[in-house]
């Protein structure tokens, strides 16, 4: 039996298909994807002063979905430096100008294709 998770995620444009990475700096936790499973705090997300926005919906299938790293699980999983895989999220290292070794060994520990990593 296939479980899906509703959640959404407040903009103040419409997101059809997310992208890890091009949030705003200064959020809470960094740069992210940030979603809730409560469509009225996305709502309250999507419009922080005066504007319109939008509480985008998706359904996250849960089927499969095991990993749970945490950055320093996953340097010690993928072999890489705990400070490049940080780099990586504040994008102040371009992954794509990475050694193939390194995505190679980022994407074995997600279990991801390396098309998955690279823009």
């Amino acid at each position: 039996m296939e479980q899906n998770l509703v959640i959404y995620h407040g903009s103040q444009q419409i997101v059809e298909v997310p992208k890890f990475g091009v949030g705003k700096n200064y959020n809470d936790y960094g740069q992210g994807f940030y979603c809730t499973e409560n469509n009225e705090l996305a709502k309250e997300w999507a419009c922080p002063v005066k504007n319109d926005g939008y509480s985008n919906k998706y359904h996250l299938i849960l089927e499969g979905l095991v990993i749970h790293l945490t950055q320093e699980e996953f340097a010690k999983e993928s072999g890489v430096s705990l400070n490049t895989i940080r780099a990586y999220e504040r994008k102040s290292k371009d992954i794509n100008k990475a050694q193939i070794d390194i995505v190679l060994r980022l994407a074995k520990a997600l279990k991801c294709d390396i098309t998955e990593l690279l823009d």
